[in-house]
This record gives structure tokens, C-alpha cells and sequence, in this order.
């Protein structure tokens, strides 16, 4: 007569700590946030078009390209929570072209970001700096610690605010010439996000 084996006791799973890297959940953000936004720009789109067109080019007229690239710089560089690209669909539907979008925002975000680097280089020791990255930038500290220069690819790309993956390569100390080249996948990032607004505003306000 074989004896029954007892039960197995489910092992307690263990909480993930605060602030612990989780690329699914990253994957997931990125994912809804490219679904919300091609319903947010088709339906503005739709219902405010000759608001939004009056605001476009209005942008366009006081600020041309560089406030497409403004709209980066700052938010990159100062961790300034600003729809980034709301700039680029204001720039399109204003009559800018759309590598002149892709080339002024790419730079933009170059610029800020080691911007960015260097406040968390110079500047994190310091209250105000300390407690940002303590309370915004622990899944930045993460990716970085994890993945090193990879983690800061990734942060160029995710939903994560790329300003404090920037500050916190700064403040672990990252070569600089790696975290630059590294940051040129803004690029691609701009590109792709540019080419999604374009689609899901401009067929349906022309």
C-alpha cells in the first residue's frame, strides 16, 4: 500500500520591496500609455479641431521649432511634469515639418537630459535633489544598478520619467560619454512617438 505524500506547503511569496525594478509592469505602462494616447489625440482630434488648430498655430508663430525643443529640454532637465508630446502635435498640426519636429526634439532632449545628468552629478547631495530621487527616481535607481548602461536605454524608451533616469546616471557616477551614446535611443523614442501623432491627429483634423 503506497503512502499519500502530504501536501505541499505553499511557500509565502515575497513582497517586492519598494521602489524594486518591475519591467512588466513597465512594459504594461508603455503599452496602455501608447493606447491612451492615440485615443486622446484621435478624440481631440476630433471634437476640438478648429480649437487645437488655432492653438497649434499660434505655438508655431510665437515659438517655431524651439519650442518643440523647449518642450523637451526643460521637462528632461528639471523633472518638469509636462506632456512632452503634446509639443510635437502642436508643432505638427501648426505646419512644421516633421523631421524639422523630429530633429528639434531629439535635441532638445539630448540637451536636457545631460543637463539632467549633471544636477544629479553636481546637485544630488543636496535636500531638495536627494529627496526627488528618494521619492521619483527608485525605479530609476534600480534599472541603473541593475542594468547599468542598458538600464539607461530602457529608461530612454519606458514610460519611466527619463529626467530621473538622467539625474540618477549623474549621481551613480555613469561615464558621461556612455550615458550620452546611450541617449541618442531618444531618438528612435521621438521618432516613433512623432509618427504615432501624426497618424492619430492629423487624419482626422485635415
Amino acid at each position: 500500500m503506497s503512502s499519500i505524500p502530504p501536501p505541499s506547503t505553499p511557500q509565502p511569496t515575497t513582497p517586492r520591496p519598494k521602489g524594486e525594478l518591475n519591467l512588466r509592469r513597465l512594459g504594461r505602462q508603455m503599452l496602455v500609455g501608447l493606447l491612451v494616447l492615440m485615443v486622446a489625440l484621435g478624440a481631440t482630434g476630433w471634437l476640438l479641431r478648429e480649437p487645437l488648430l488655432r492653438l497649434s498655430r499660434s505655438f508655431v508663430d510665437t515659438f517655431g521649432p524651439l519650442g518643440v525643443g523647449l518642450g523637451f529640454f526643460i521637462p528632461d532637465a528639471f523633472a518638469v511634469p509636462v506632456p512632452q508630446d503634446a509639443f510635437m502635435a502642436f508643432g505638427l498640426l501648426g505646419g512644421l515639418g516633421f523631421w524639422q519636429i523630429a530633429l528639434w526634439a531629439t535635441c532638445g532632449s539630448l540637451l536636457g537630459g545631460s543637463l539632467g545628468y549633471v544636477v544629479g552629478q553636481r546637485l544630488s547631495h543636496l535636500g531638495p535633489v536627494a529627496r526627488l530621487l528618494e521619492r521619483h527616481g527608485r525605479e530609476s535607481r534600480a534599472l541603473l544598478e541593475r542594468y547599468g548602461a542598458a538600464g539607461v536605454a530602457a529608461g530612454a524608451v519606458t514610460p519611466l520619467p527619463y529626467s530621473f533616469v538622467c539625474w540618477t546616471a549623474g549621481a551613480l557616477g555613469m561615464d558621461f560619454r556612455t550615458f550620452l551614446l546611450v541617449s541618442l535611443l531618444r531618438g528612435p523614442r521621438v521618432l516613433f512617438y512623432l509618427w504615432l501623432i501624426e497618424v492619430g491627429v492629423l487624419t482626422i483634423v485635415h
